[in-house]
Formats: C-alpha cells, sequence, structure tokens
C-alpha cells in the first residue's frame, strides 16, 4: 500500500511534468524564427545632383547605389565607367538611376543632335535627283561633295571637290537607314557632318554655285583630296586633274645611343637644343655599323601609323607618384616625365613630302625617393622645339639635344633628377659620354 501511495504522490506527477516540459520544449524549437537568407544585392548608377539634358556626365555627377537585385531598373547602368562621356537625353533628378534609355553615346540616339560627333556642325544642303545620287543616299552613308562655281566667284568657271568623307545625318527629315531609295518626291534635301569651316565652304558654293554629292563606297580605302577641273582641261585631254591623296603613313621610330665622337660619322653635330637634320637613309647602315662595334644601341624600336595630314605621336617615359594636399585629404598625382615626339607628315603626288616634328623633353626633380609629397616636387622642367623639313622618299629625319648634362647632375643634396625611364637610361648615356637620337624613317603608301 505504501508503494501505491508512492507512486501516485512522486512518480506520477514527475512523469507528467517531464511529458509537458517536453512538449513545451518542441513547440518553443518550433516557434523559433528561421534564418532568412540574404538577399542579393546589385549596384546602380544615380545622378549625384540634378543634371539637365544635353550634359556630357563625369564621374563627379554620378554617385554608386547598393539596392536588392529584385529593385534594379531595368537598362540601369551599373558602373560609373559606362556613363562616363554620354549625354543625358533626358533631366536627371538627384538621385535617379542612371538607365541606357536615358543616355546617349556622342554620335547615336535618335534625336539629332545627340547624332552629330564632336566637333562636327549639321548642315543641310539642298539636293534632287541628279544631286542626291537618285535617291539612294541614306542616314549613315558618306559622301564627297564637288562644287561648279562660275566665273565671277572663282575667277573661271570650275569644278572643285571642296569636301570629302562628310557622314549623311539625315535625308529630307528622316534619320534612320533605309534598304529602298528615297521616294524622289520626297529628296529635297540631306543633312551632313560637317566642321565649321567645311559648313561655311558648302554653303557659300551652294548660295554661288551648284553642288553635286558623290557616293562613297562602304569599304574603301582613305583616298580623298584637292580635284580641280576647269574647262582648260577639256581643251587638252591628256592633262589629268591634280590629285592630293590621303595615304596612309607609316613611320619607324628608332630610339638610339651613340658615342658622342661618332656622331660626325653619321653627319651629325653633337647639340645640346634640339636639332631636326636631313639625312639619307645610308645613315642606318652606318648605324648598324656602330652597334656591332658596341659603338651605338637602339634602345627601343616602334612604328606609327597615320594618315596624310593626321598628326601621329610617339612617347618615351614614365610617371612619378606624388601626393598633393587638398582640402585636408591626400591625393595622388602622377608627374610625367621623358620625351614626346609628335609627326605631322604633308605628302603631295610629288617624289617629296614634308614633315612638321614637335620634340618635347619633359624632366622632374624631386627631393628623395618617390613617392614623394607635394613639398619634395622641387621643379619641372619643359622643354620644346619644333620643325619643318621637305624631305624626299630617300631621306629620313634624326632628332637630336634631347638631353644635357645639367639633366643627370644636381648640387642640391638629396635631390633626383628624372627625364627617361630606367631601361632607357644607360650608365653611358647618363654619364654624358653617348648622346639620344631618334631616327624618323617615313615611309608614304602611294597604293
Amino acid at each position: 500500500m505504501f508503494r501505491n501511495k508512492y507512486v501516485r504522490l512522486v512518480l506520477v506527477p514527475l512523469l507528467v511534468g517531464l511529458v509537458t516540459t517536453g512538449i513545451v520544449y518542441y513547440y518553443l524549437e518550433q516557434a523559433q524564427p528561421e534564418e532568412s537568407e540574404p538577399v542579393p544585392m546589385g549596384e546602380v548608377v544615380v545622378a549625384r545632383q540634378a543634371i539637365p539634358a544635353g550634359t556630357v556626365l563625369n564621374g563627379e555627377m554620378l554617385t554608386l547605389q547598393v539596392l536588392p537585385k529584385e529593385y534594379l531598373p531595368p537598362y540601369a547602368i551599373t558602373e560609373i565607367q559606362q556613363a562616363q562621356g554620354k549625354v543625358t537625353t533626358v533631366p536627371l533628378a538627384a538621385g535617379e538611376p542612371v538607365l541606357e534609355t536615358k543616355v546617349a553615346a556622342p554620335g547615336y540616339g535618335k534625336v539629332l543632335a545627340y547624332r552629330i560627333p564632336p566637333g562636327k556642325r549639321a548642315v543641310t544642303l539642298r539636293v534632287n535627283e541628279v544631286t542626291g545620287v537618285a535617291g539612294f543616299l541614306r542616314p549613315g552613308d558618306r559622301v564627297d561633295v564637288l562644287a561648279t562655281l562660275p566665273r565671277e566667284v572663282a575667277g573661271e568657271e570650275k569644278t572643285v571637290l571642296v569636301a570629302g568623307n562628310l557622314e549623311i545625318l539625315a535625308v529630307a527629315q528622316s534619320t534612320e537607314g533605309k534598304e529602298e531609295p528615297v521616294p524622289l518626291e520626297a529628296l529635297t534635301s540631306v543633312t551632313l557632318a560637317a566642321t565649321p569651316e567645311q559648313a561655311a565652304v558648302l554653303t557659300l558654293a551652294e548660295e554661288r554655285g551648284s553642288l553635286r554629292m558623290l557616293l562613297r563606297p562602304v569599304v574603301e580605302e582613305e583616298r580623298h583630296g584637292s580635284v580641280e577641273v576647269t574647262g582648260e582641261f577639256f581643251q587638252h585631254p591628256e592633262e589629268l586633274p591634280v590629285f592630293e591623296p590621303e595615304t596612309q603613313v607609316r613611320i619607324r621610330i628608332l630610339l638610339a645611343e651613340v658615342e658622342r665622337e661618332d656622331f660626325p660619322e653619321l653627319g651629325l653635330k653633337f647639340s645640346s637644343a634640339p636639332t631636326f637634320t636631313e639625312l639619307t637613309r645610308e645613315v642606318l647602315a652606318k648605324l648598324d655599323v656602330l652597334v656591332a662595334n658596341d659603338r651605338a644601341m637602339v634602345v627601343r624600336e616602334s612604328e606609327l601609323i597615320t594618315m596624310n595630314h593626321r598628326q601621329a605621336s610617339y612617347t618615351a617615359g614614365s610617371k612619378l607618384p606624388v601626393y598633393v594636399s587638398a582640402g585636408g585629404v591626400r591625393l595622388l598625382n602622377w608627374e610625367w616625365y621623358g620625351i614626346k615626339l609628335s609627326v605631322l607628315p604633308v605628302a603631295y603626288n610629288r617624289p617629296f613630302f614634308d614633315l612638321t616634328i614637335n620634340s618635347q623633353v619633359r624632366v622632374v626633380t624631386v627631393e628623395g625617393e618617390p613617392p614623394v609629397h607635394e613639398s619634395g616636387l622641387r621643379f619641372v622642367d619643359m622643354r620644346e622645339a619644333s620643325g619643318t623639313v621637305r624631305i624626299d622618299r630617300s631621306e629620313l629625319v634624326v632628332v637630336s639635344g634631347f638631353l644635357r648634362p645639367e639633366d643627370f647632375k644636381t648640387d642640391r643634396g638629396p635631390e633626383n633628377r628624372y627625364v627617361l625611364p630606367p631601361d632607357l637610361l644607360s650608365p653611358d648615356l647618363k654619364a654624358g659620354q653617348r648622346g639620344l637620337l631618334v631616327f624618323v624613317i617615313p615611309d608614304i603608301d602611294w597604293r
């Protein structure tokens, strides 16, 4: 009897309590909130400030904003670099996402103003079935323009090529290219992308004479220039029109260091000022002999490709890190040093051509080893010289006098001067035993 009483008073309540505790624990565990998965996030470019339509975007106008990817708007630009340089087609409010549909790259877009290439203007000219190539002109095509001028305007009646390789922006009021020709009744005007100078010439020629479009093929070598025909030509048909082609120009650049005492062997004089010397290409064979005898060394060889009347540039330099303090913020700037050479070839339909050469030398002097603070930037020496030489196809130009002895010496304690990258600066060149020469070797491709 005692045992039954013990079971009722002790064991039964204990078992009930354990079961109750287990049930409560189970429901509490079920009630715990599950850990939610992280929400995927993404970045979108937004306007840092209100931006009017027609504004060229730069990094200062934009910033990045983080949003859940499911809320990113369609066509959103996600990198600032993708938006820089583009033009807004609608106003943007501060904080508004920048969308591909709200900007256009220069030269693109449905609005004509956004399709005009930088540096060009839209000029509209009258055309008809004959002067407009029978309606086969389409936006995006390129044309040359002939002008026929009367005697009272040009001194004699003549036809002149007044502009070449102009892009068609619109035919009548259509900016979209279509495969079928423009209906002749709608062929009344053509809008071209031209420089302001070209637009002025075209306008005068249209007002005082007559114009005709020449449709250019889609793929063609770059050949256009000055074409002029007068009435006298038809009296002497054996004489061809004068044609100044726009041809491809290849320019080999040889950067060489040569013993100073061997300069006369190459037909040169040692100078501390930039000098342009015309020599025959036989000098290259002499340079090879000096290289073979360890009297010279070609330290770099490059090739520039340009077109007639178009400048090409060559650089041999590097940059120094310089810290600049602005508004309590420490910024890193880069000071460039070295040599630069720009070459403008002007080729004629003759056995000679002109080279206009501009040479620059930039020497940076700093205190201590880079990177340095702006207070350690002592001075920057910039030297520049220009010249035009006329040579034939058997000649080249040698540019000398880039470096001076003082470019490598300093009497101001722990100062360092930087004029050339280390891989171009040999001990002999630094000691003044050798001089630096740049051989400019043009090759005109007349095709």
